[in-house]
C-alpha cells in the first residue's frame, strides 16, 4: 500500500482558509494562541471559527498550538473549544506535560549544533510518552512558523517513524525534496501564504502535490 504522509495546513484565522483546508482533505488543521506570533487567534474568534468548522463533514482534526502557555489556559480551551490536539511549544518539561490529559503533539526546535543523537533520544523519549512530535527550525523570536529550513539530513531517519511531523520552511518548490525522505506528516504555514496572509491557491496547490506525490 503506498504510503500516505499526513498533512496539518498550520496558522488558519478564518472560515474560507479552513473551507479550503478541509475541502482538500488535509489531516490536520492548526489554530495558532501564540499572542506574539502574526497568525494569532483568540479564544472568541476561535469558538465561532471551530463551530464553523465542525458543522463541515470532515475528519479533518484541529489542533490549538500553544507556546509558554500556562496549564490551565492549555487544557481550558482544550475542553472548551473542543479541541482534537494541543501542540506545545517552548518551555517544557515532562511534569508539566503529564499534567495535559490530553492528546498531544510537541514541538521539537532543531539548533545548529543539534546532534542526531540529542535528536534521536528527544524523539524516542516522547514516543515512549505516545506524544506526536513536530519536527521544526530553531528561532530564537518565535516558536514555529518560521519559514525556514533546517538541514533535513539530520532527521531524515526518524521522519518515516509513526507521529513525526516535518515542519520548517515546507513550500511547493522544496516539497519533492522532503516527500523523497518519506515523512510520515508534514507542517505547512509560511509556505502556503502570499503576502503574510493565506491563499487558498497555494493551499490547494501544496495538498495536491502531498496527495499525487509519486516515489
Amino acid at each position: 500500500m503506498k504510503h500516505q504522509t499526513k498533512i496539518k495546513i498550520c496558522g488558519i484565522k478564518n472560515i474560507a482558509n479552513a473551507k479550503c483546508v478541509l475541502e482538500n482533505n488535509a489531516d490536520y488543521i492548526g489554530l495558532i494562541f501564540v499572542k506574539k506570533s502574526k497568525r494569532y487567534i483568540d479564544f472568541f474568534t476561535a469558538k465561532n471559527l471551530i463551530m464553523k468548522i465542525r458543522n463541515i463533514p470532515s475528519k479533518t482534526k484541529i489542533v490549538g498550538i500553544f507556546q509558554d502557555e500556562n496549564l490551565e489556559i492549555i487544557n481550558n480551551y482544550y475542553i472548551n473549544l473542543g479541541l482534537d490536539f494541543v501542540q506545545i511549544a517552548g518551555n517544557y518539561n515532562d511534569e508539566f506535560l503529564e499534567k495535559i490529559k490530553h492528546p498531544k503533539i510537541i514541538q521539537i526546535s532543531i539548533k545548529n549544533n543539534h546532534t542526531k543523537e540529542e535528536i534521536c533520544k528527544l524523539i524516542n523519549h516522547h514516543k515512549e510518552l505516545n506524544h506526536k512530535v513536530l519536527i521544526d527550525s530553531f528561532d530564537k523570536n518565535i516558536g514555529g512558523g518560521t519559514g525556514k529550513k533546517f538541514n533535513w539530513n539530520i532527521v531524515k531517519d526518524f521522519l518515516g517513524i509513526n507521529g513525526i511531523f516535518l515542519a520548517g520552511g515546507l513550500n511547493s518548490n522544496n516539497i519533492n525534496s522532503a516527500m523523497k525522505l518519506m515523512p510520515w506528516g508534514i507542517d505547512i504555514s509560511t509556505g502556503v501564504e502570499t503576502d503574510g496572509e493565506k491563499d487558498n491557491n497555494k493551499i490547494s496547490e501544496f495538498i495536491s502535490m502531498v496527495k499525487n506525490y509519486a516515489k
